[in-house]
């Protein structure tokens, strides 16, 4: 029985364990593909997150990094907290948190997770853990009142930030819940918002106080200009975390107004008090392509492809770190992500603190993404 690394977590899964994708390495490249964005607000408590007015701020290693797009001249209050959030079956919570501050008219803070670029085919998967402090004295949310919290956007040649998938907050049954939902567009008729709802079609009310797993993903379809599919997951089930399938979505959203050209920030809003809850606490961020990248699951390190070597010549030589010692390992490759057909290669014993494989691609051939799987019986 092989078990896929499909997240960077271990998890039991079904009648085996169901393992996290070890980093893709891309032939003849040699590179390796991580999340698009990955962001566990490990900064100092109290400070404030975007303490700049409309300039980059907080850009880590590879280029990412955060912009208030509250106005040209005046900041974001959102501040940074020590508390992590959770989710039972998700990694870990690392860092701290980070709340949307104190609830004044119009603000906005975005992750730009792919400055200079951006997503423009496949699905774009998004995900974070969510906690809804308090509504406020004068939160309705609903019917025309409800707001939009996140958006997926880029700016476009006129300095003007388009954005669609858009998660949106409305108010429950009582004065202790809310309900959330998906909307392409931020125009109205705001009755087209389609809510998290159970099997029988009524939206769901989450209480405040309570953590929320919220997963968004936006399918870029390239035979129109206003086809293209938005999503949501609110607490989808953990186990489907880190598989290569998502489950049934909560909401999906009706396909309205144009198409994104491309994506490459996300945007946490706080609109106005009646329009969006007064504090709204938000950790771990994760952007990638797959369900599996932004769904990892709780257990044990699992095996990383380290190195790549021979890249470009007929033998390509793929190593990782054996986490798991006494298990046997398999390495698969593909030529594709966008519908991939992963093909083993021979199996291989993981004695000593590394393992790898050697691959001989064929002539002519352009390109290989691999992964490794464990052999478990």
């Amino acid at each position: 029985m092989k078990t896929t690394y499909l997240t960077s977590r271990i998890s039991r899964c079904f009648t085996g364990y169901l393992f996290a994708l070890a980093a893709l390495a891309f032939w003849p490249h040699a590179a390796s593909a991580q999340l698009l964005g990955y962001e566990p607000f490990d900064y100092p408590a109290g400070e404030l997150l975007c303490p700049e007015a409309a300039v980059a701020q907080r850009t880590d290693a590879d280029g990412r990094y955060w912009i208030s797009g509250t106005s040209a001249t005046a900041k974001s209050d959102a501040a940074i907290v020590a508390d992590n959030l959770s989710f039972p079956g998700l990694a870990t919570s690392t860092g701290g948190s980070m709340t949307n501050g104190s609830g004044a008219s119009q603000q906005s803070n975005r992750y730009v997770f792919s400055p200079g670029a951006g997503i423009n085919e496949g699905t774009l998967y998004v995900s974070f853990l969510m906690r809804v402090d308090h509504l406020g004295a004068t939160f309705q949310g609903a019917p025309n009142q409800q707001g939009i919290l996140t958006g997926l956007g880029y700016y476009n040649a006129l300095g003007t930030f388009i954005q669609t998938g858009l998660l949106w907050v409305g108010a429950g049954t009582d004065s202790t819940s809310y309900r959330l939902g998906a909307k392409r567009q931020a125009a109205s008729p705001f009755t087209l918002v389609q809510w998290a709802a159970d099997e029988g079609g009524t939206p769901i009310d989450y209480s405040v106080g309570d953590t929320v797993l919220v997963v968004q993903a936006y399918t870029f379809n390239p035979t129109g200009s206003s086809d293209d599919d938005y999503a949501i997951w609110v607490n989808p089930d953990p186990t489907t975390f880190g598989t290569d399938t998502p489950p049934p979505a909560s909401a999906t959203a009706y396909a309205e107004g144009n198409d994104l050209a491309y994506i490459d920030r996300i945007n946490f809003r706080q609109s106005t008090a009646v329009q969006t809850p007064q504090a709204v606490t938000f950790d771990e961020i994760r952007v990638g392509l797959s369900w599996a990248d932004v769904t990892p699951v709780a257990g044990p390190a699992r095996p990383e492809i380290i190195s790549v070597e021979g890249a470009g010549t007929t033998a390509v030589t793929v190593t990782w770190n054996n986490t798991l010692i006494g298990v046997n390992y398999v390495l698969q490759y593909t030529t594709s992500l966008t519908s991939p057909q992963w093909t083993d290669l021979a199996a291989v014993a993981g004695t000593g603190g590394t393992a790898s494989q050697t691959d001989n691609p064929p002539s002519g051939d352009t390109g290989r993404y691999y992964r490794v799987q464990v052999m478990t019986q």
